[in-house]
């Protein structure tokens, strides 16, 4: 069909996302021994 585009999804990994994943656990096990709110947490009802 001339009116679609189809592209692979390719952005999701890098060299850097095992650097940002350790990041954001490091954060997050702070934020949880200090009761405050953790960074990324799904929202199950809005489906993301």
């Amino acid at each position: 069909m001339p009116n679609v585009v189809i592209t692979p999804h390719v952005a999701s990994r890098s060299s850097l996302t095992g650097d940002r994943w350790d990041a954001l656990l490091e954060a997050n096990l702070r934020r949880f021994g200090a009761g405050e709110p953790l960074l990324n947490v799904v929202d199950k009802a809005a489906g993301y």
